[in-house]
C-alpha cells in the first residue's frame, strides 16, 4: 500500500524533524545540556524515526548483522533502568507523567527491536505480510510471535490514549500551547505511537 508507506514517513519525518530542532533547543539551555539522560533519550527518538523510515522502504536486508535492533535493545534497558528508578523515586499516580514517559520509551524501544527481528524473516519493503519459514511451521512458531506483536500492540495503543490525555491537559493551559512546550512534546509522542502502533499491526 504505497498511501500507507508515504503516510508512515511523513509521520516519522516530522518526529524526527521535531527531536532534531529540540537538539537545538536543549543546547542552549545551560540546564539541559548537561543532561546526558536528555541527549539519549533525544537521539534514541531521532533513531527511531530515521530507523522507521528506512524500515518503510528497505526493510532490514542492509543489515544483515542486526545492529539497529542491538542498539534498540540497549536503549530498551538503559529506559528500562530509567522507568524503575522513576517509579522508586516517586511512586504512586501523582507521577503519572513521569511513569508514562518512561514507560512509553521502554515500549517503543522493545518495538522497534522487535520489528526489526521480525522483518530479518520478511523480504525488503514494509509493511508486508509474514512469509513463514521454510519447511512448516510449529504452533510455537507461529502464536508466539504474534502474541508478542499483539501485546505491543495494545501498549502502544494505550500508550497513544496517554499521550492524547497528556495533550488536551497541556492544551488547556494557555502558557503551554508551544510547539516545543508540554503540548507540543505530547503531540509529537501521540504521532510517533500511531507511527509505531501502524507499523506494528503490519506484523500480523
Amino acid at each position: 500500500m504505497p498511501w500507507l508507506r508515504w503516510l508512515l514517513t511523513l509521520s516519522f519525518a516530522v518526529t524526527g524533524g521535531y527531536f532534531l530542532a529540540r537538539c537545538w533547543i536543549d543546547a542552549a539551555d545551560p540546564v539541559l545540556r548537561r543532561r546526558l539522560a536528555t541527549w539519549i533519550s533525544t537521539f534514541a527518538h531521532i533513531a527511531m524515526s530515521m530507523s522507521m523510515i528506512a524500515m518503510t522502504w528497505l526493510g532490514t536486508a542492509w543489515d544483515g548483522l542486526g545492529l539497529q535492533a542491538a542498539l534498540f535493545l540497549v536503549l530498551g534497558g538503559w529506559f528500562g533502568i530509567r522507568a524503575v528508578r522513576v517509579w522508586l523515586a516517586s511512586p504512586g499516580p501523582r507521577s503519572l507523567h513521569a511513569h508514562l514517559v518512561s514507560g512509553h520509551e521502554v515500549v517503543a524501544m522493545g518495538a522497534m527491536a522487535w520489528m526489526l527481528l521480525r522483518m530479518h524473516h520478511m523480504p525488503a519493503g514494509h509493511p508486508h505480510v509474514h512469509s513463514p519459514p521454510a519447511g512448516g511451521t510449529t504452533a510455537f512458531a507461529t502464536v508466539l510471535p504474534s502474541t508478542v506483536t499483539v501485546l505491543l500492540l495494545l501498549m502502544l495503543t494505550t500508550a497513544m490514549a496517554g499521550w492524547l490525555w497528556t495533550l488536551r491537559a497541556a492544551l488547556s493551559r494557555p502558557p503551554t500551547r508551544r510547539l516545543f512546550g508540554p503540548a507540543g512534546a505530547a503531540g509529537c509522542h501521540l504521532l510517533m505511537s500511531a507511527g509505531m502502533a501502524v507499523s506494528t499491526a503490519t506484523l500480523l
